[in-house]
């Protein structure tokens, strides 16, 4: 799967997990959690979500301009690393369940916090990230595998969140079951109805057999509903803290691969390494063509995480409210997993076996085309030879007499394309004896380039290339 991809994929791969894990720990718990520490309703608590999610987007826009003002993107990655670690604590610390009504703004704003520290976090960390991961790409040595490189990636987004949802549920159950109360979804919002006394008669109903169940007779019934709420909030919390282990272990993969990332440019060797690339400019109707393009595919990506996101709110109230959930049970012994956030599992699931077809896919084309390629006598080793030889020789030809044009070059390549096909071994004896530097700098390196681009004349003659002069 990552031969051929550049060192840095696998780690960076890797750190992007443990980031999405908590990622999507939080937008499967995030709204029930609401509705059961502080008695919201659906309405209010789907607002809290929308802004979450909301500032996630925007700050992401933020932290790309923090990026490309410092030019520093491992940094910005870590800070990313560290706020978002930061935001976890602040929400996953345990604080009084039911809240008391002189601190409620109190905690609510806390946890408010905690999801912006969060936001901003995620801001700085997962846009830049995958410019990283761009990065490792333009290196001509990669560049064709950037497609499967980047489905890779992508897969391991989607294996954090199949189980980030299963964990978080895991753990929430767990502490239920150990105090001695069985996980009921309705049972927060009958026990917030009676603390208010807001609580209806077939909820009441309800809430006493539940709690009869329990061991509490219907004397009872408030104490019942202060501490099944203290249990099942402080089961969230602790779900949380997974979320916390899972940007950890992230954070401590990024700073020992640290190196193996694309470095931070200066600004004068970005500008010399420009230099070096032929300009192609475009005119103002083709500009125009690729913006209304580019706002197309605006309109697209807004429905489709219009429609994405929810997954985590209307979706998971759905589940809750009007889904039988109960043949959707995995019995652990010690905890069991089951509720409406399993199914924040399912849709990752999917896309994750979605990738594995396209990398099978992409695999199978892969080994056509170097099937195809050994049909015309050509080995996958003289490709890459091929390319390097491409290369400098467009170096040495540029050094001697200026920067060629795109279609120079294209003639230049698809000349060598065809003799390698058809006289692949004429092309290894030229090639060996072949000493092409690299771009020279001083005018006695420039001399001996003139000199090399003759000869190399020579050669391109040699092999049939016609009556083209590339040195002029």
């Amino acid at each position: 799967m990552f031969k051929n991809q550049p060192k840095g994929l696998i780690a960076a791969a890797l750190a992007n997990m443990g980031e999405r894990f908590g990622f999507y720990t939080m937008m499967a718990i995030l709204l029930l959690f609401l509705q059961a520490k502080y008695g919201l309703d659906g309405t209010k608590a789907g607002l809290i979500y929308s802004i979450f999610y909301f500032s996630i987007y925007i700050l992401a826009f933020v932290g790309g301009v923090i990026a490309d003002k410092t030019r520093n993107f491992k940094g910005t990655i870590l800070a990313g690393l560290i706020c978002m670690s930061l935001g976890y604590v602040l929400i996953a610390v345990p604080t009084p369940t039911p809240v008391p009504a002189a601190a409620y703004g109190f905690y609510l704003t806390l946890t408010c916090c905690g999801l912006f520290v969060i936001a901003f976090g995620n801001g700085l960390f997962k846009g830049n990230l995958q410019a990283l991961v761009g990065k490792m790409y333009d290196n001509e040595k990669y560049g064709a595998m950037r497609d499967s490189g980047f489905s890779i990636f992508y897969m391991f987004i989607n294996i954090g969140a199949i189980f980030a949802p299963l964990l978080a549920v895991a753990v929430r159950n767990w502490w239920v079951k150990t105090n001695g109360f069985v996980y009921n979804p309705d049972a927060p919002a009958w026990c917030h109805g009676i603390l208010s006394g807001m609580l209806k008669d077939d909820g009441m109903t309800e809430l006493t057999r539940f709690a009869s169940e329990s061991g509490y007779p219907a004397e009872r019934l408030t104490e019942f509903a202060n501490d099944y709420l203290g249990v099942f909030t402080t089961g969230f919390h602790y779900a949380f803290m997974c979320a916390i282990v899972a940007m950890a272990i992230s954070l401590v993969i990024f700073l020992v691969n640290k190196r193996k990332f694309p470095g931070n440019e200066p600004a004068a060797a970005e500008a010399k390494q420009t230099a070096k690339k032929a300009v192609t400019e475009m005119s103002a109707a083709e500009v125009r063509q690729r913006m209304y393009a580019l706002f197309a595919v605006f309109a697209v990506v807004i429905f489709f995480w219009f429609s994405f996101h929810q997954n985590g709110l209307t979706l998971t109230m759905f589940a809750k409210e009007f889904t039988d959930l109960s043949g959707l049970k995995i019995n652990l012994g010690f905890t069991s997993i089951e509720g409406a956030e399993v199914f924040q599992s399912i849709n990752s699931l999917c896309v994750t076996q979605t990738k594995m077809s396209e990398l099978t896919l992409l695999k199978t084309q892969l080994v056509a085309k170097i099937a195809e390629e050994e049909a015309n006598n050509v080995k996958p080793l003289q490709i890459e030879m091929l390319m390097d030889f491409f290369h400098k020789s467009v170096l040495a030809i540029e050094c001697a007499e200026g920067p060629t044009n795109l279609d120079k070059r294209k003639k230049l390549f698809d000349t060598l394309i065809k003799e390698i096909i058809f006289d692949g071994e004429k092309y290894l004896i030229v090639l060996k004896t072949s000493n092409i530097p690299n771009y020279p700098t001083t005018d006695e390196q420039k001399e001996k380039s003139r000199a090399e681009c003759d000869e190399l004349r020579t050669r391109f003659e040699t092999l049939r290339f016609g009556e083209a002069d590339y040195c002029k």
